[in-house]
């Protein structure tokens, strides 16, 4: 029985050792620094399919998080674009979502 317990206990501190070892993730919070080699993906109109926060150095980048069911959000979205050509290159307006390609390209040929 002793002998049990102490291989339970030995194996819970190695787990916990383990799971203390993995990097741990910063969360960021308004006006952070969004680190340059943070990547974006499954890009739509943009020269590439991915870009790096480091592409838009020296301009406002705004994350504009969306979803085609929410319905300020997709009110916002010519408030959005009206900024964009207000400041032009000034500016990076970056629309997030969670719904798919599809989806996104459906509801904007609308």
């Amino acid at each position: 029985m002793k002998l049990k317990f102490l291989l339970l206990l030995i194996a819970q501190v190695a787990i916990t050792q383990f799971l203390f070892a993995q990097s741990k993730v910063k969360t960021l919070i308004k006006n952070d620094i969004v680190p340059a080699e943070m990547s974006i993906g499954k890009l739509m109109n943009y020269k590439s399919k991915t870009a790096k926060f480091s592409d838009f150095r020296g301009k406002l980048v705004i994350l504009d998080f969306w979803n085609t069911h929410c319905a300020p959000c997709v009110k916002e979205l010519p408030g959005m674009d009206s900024l964009q050509e207000e400041f032009g290159r000034k500016i990076a307006i970056i629309p997030v979502t969670r719904n798919e390609l599809p989806q996104v390209q459906s509801y904007f040929k609308k």
